[in-house]
Order: C-alpha cells, then sequence, then structure tokens
C-alpha cells in the first residue's frame, strides 16, 4: 500500500481501503467547496475519472478547467458535452508545458511560468463567476510529473490564493506520485479536504470523518465495479423511480442517467418492459415529448407517494445498516 510506504500512521476511522481489479474513483460525488488530491502511479488510467468529474460540472451548468501536462494527458474532446461546452466558453483548456529541465535555476523559471499560467486563466474565469454568468467553478489540474517535490512550495501557494477568493469551487489536483517525497505529500494532504491514493494494485481514499453516516452520503469513494453492477440489477425499480421523481424523462435519458452515476450499460430491453411495468401499476404516465418522438415517464400523483414512502424507508434501513457498522448497535 502507498501510504505504507511512507510510513503514514493512520486509524481505520481516517483511512478507507479497497483492493481487486476493477475500481473506479467516483470524483464526481465530490460536493461544492470540495477539494481532493489524488495521486497515481503512471501505471493508472485516469481519464474516466477526470470525464466524469468534468461532465458532472458541465451538467451542472459550471464554469470548468483542465490543465494538464501537453500530450500527456489530453482527453477526447472532439464530441457530445465537452465539444460543445467548449465552443460556448463553459469547458476551458490549459496545456502545461511538460520539459524535462535538470539545471536548478531554469527549472525554477520554468515551473514558476506553469504555476503563473493556471494562475492567470484561474483569474479569468473567477471574473466570469462574478459576473454571474455560471454560479461556481470546477477544476481539474494534473501537473503530472511536472512538479517535484522541491517546487511544491509554489503549488500550496496557488491552492491557498484559490481559497482566498472566496469563490465557490471543487478541484482536484492530481500529481504523480513518483514525483513527491514524503514531506511534500504532508504539505499537500495539510490542504485537501479528501486525498485519493492510486497505484496499479490498489486504491485508497483517506476521508476524514468518513465512518459517520451523516458524511459517507456526501463523500467521495472507491467502489468495485461489480459492486456498482449488483446494486444497480438489484435495485433497478428504486433506481429508476428516484431519477423520475427528481426530474421526468424519456427511457433513454434514464439509460444515460445510470450509465453516467453508476457506469453500468443498460440496454432499451431491460428499462422500457419496467417502465411499462410502472405505468400499468399506474405510479408512472406516459406522454409525448416535446420533440414528438420520446416517449415522457413522470409520476402520477398517487405513484409520487407510493415513490416517497419507498425511497424514506430505504434511507431508513441503509441508516440503520451504517449504524450497524459504526457499532452504535452492537455497543447497546
Amino acid at each position: 500500500m502507498v501510504c505504507q510506504s511512507w510510513g503514514m500512521n493512520m486509524s481505520k476511522k481516517e483511512f478507507f481501503s479497497l483492493s481487486g481489479d476493477g475500481k473506479i474513483i467516483l470524483f464526481d460525488e465530490l460536493g461544492r467547496g470540495n477539494e481532493i488530491l489524488f495521486l497515481y502511479d503512471e501505471n493508472v488510467e485516469r481519464e474516466h475519472a477526470y470525464l466524469t468529474f468534468l461532465h458532472g460540472g458541465l451538467e451542472k451548468n459550471e464554469l470548468c478547467l483542465y490543465a494538464f501536462p501537453k500530450e500527456k494527458a489530453r482527453l477526447s474532446f472532439q464530441q457530445g458535452i465537452l465539444k460543445e461546452s467548449i465552443e460556448k466558453g463553459q469547458l476551458h483548456l490549459l496545456d502545461i508545458e511538460d520539459k524535462l529541465i535538470e539545471e536548478k535555476d531554469k527549472r525554477k523559471e520554468y515551473i514558476s511560468t506553469c504555476i503563473d499560467r493556471i494562475e492567470t486563466k484561474l483569474n479569468e474565469m473567477y471574473n466570469l463567476i462574478e459576473a454571474e454568468k455560471y454560479s461556481t467553478l470546477r477544476v481539474l489540474i494534473d501537473y503530472g510529473n511536472i512538479v517535484e517535490s522541491k517546487e511544491i512550495d509554489m503549488i500550496i501557494d496557488l491552492e491557498k490564493k484559490m481559497l482566498e477568493k472566496k469563490v465557490p469551487f471543487t478541484a482536484v489536483n492530481t500529481f504523480r506520485i513518483s514525483s513527491l517525497d514524503y514531506d511534500s505529500v504532508k504539505e499537500l494532504i495539510k490542504i485537501h479536504k479528501k486525498i485519493v491514493f492510486s497505484t496499479k494494485n490498489e486504491t485508497s481514499t483517506m476521508l476524514p470523518g468518513f465512518w459517520t453516516a451523516k458524511r459517507r452520503r456526501n463523500t467521495s469513494g472507491v467502489i468495485s465495479q461489480e459492486t456498482l453492477e449488483n446494486f444497480v440489477k438489484n435495485s433497478l425499480e428504486t433506481i429508476v423511480l428516484a431519477i423520475l421523481y427528481k426530474k421526468p424523462m424519456s427511457g433513454f435519458h434514464i439509460i444515460k442517467i445510470i450509465h453516467r452515476c453508476f457506469h453500468v450499460s443498460l440496454s432499451h430491453g431491460t428499462i422500457y418492459p419496467l417502465l411499462h411495468s410502472l405505468k400499468e401499476e399506474k405510479i408512472l404516465n406516459v406522454e409525448l415529448g416535446s420533440d414528438m418522438k420520446s416517449m415522457i415517464y413522470t409520476p402520477t400523483e398517487e405513484g409520487g407517494k407510493i415513490i416517497e414512502k419507498k425511497l424514506s424507508d430505504i434511507v431508513k434501513t441503509h441508516e440503520h445498516l451504517l449504524s450497524l457498522i459504526d457499532g452504535g448497535l452492537l455497543a447497546e
């Protein structure tokens, strides 16, 4: 485990770890005002987590910035919501030139220039927020192995300036783990609320207060793909009803939301028979959408009450389970 190799001493209440293949880092569960530090090794696939994080902000009409080492961490921006968001100015991209510079003075100047470019772009985006064009800012900065331990103070200064701006934001700052030493990691941890360590064999998440039931529902975590697939399979009706309770939509859009939130692909042959059954039970109404093509599903008045009861029962059941895990029930 990465943390053990650095000699970190963390109690179970502070540290959550899952081993095995098929892990998914759920950055899209972050709320506003959160900062996450993501430390990875060169074998870790990060694109899916990055895209999920950016998609989450774009769909909430947040102003987004993705800064990355040039040609090293570029994502696929040529289609869908990402391309559209770039064209309308909601998603900003910033290439950070990735150079190997050994000479100390020249390297410090180079890193300072990189940080200045990021700060200049952030100031530009702060102005857009203050002009009330967007409600909040979402930032993803992949420093890769550009920044080494001896330059970490410049990163920390930039982070502190972000906090001083008092602009609502959510940020993920990522570093290649091999470029940092123990002391640098400790300093970075001090200014981040959540920390994810990811290597080829294991991903671990440190979350202060992770084991409190109230916070667990609003934190970023690491979940195996098998667990997600089983959850969706066994709770599909509840998931669909929860989605429709929040906003009426078509079966096609339900499939898209489930894929985005759980990374599970469902066929039309799975969703539409369920929607038809719920319609027959008079829990849902269906009507033609404004495009005169799609069918929009909406809870009936009685269906809304049934959904509220189902969701309330599920929340109570999970809180009961969390109490058991936290030891509250066993202590009696």
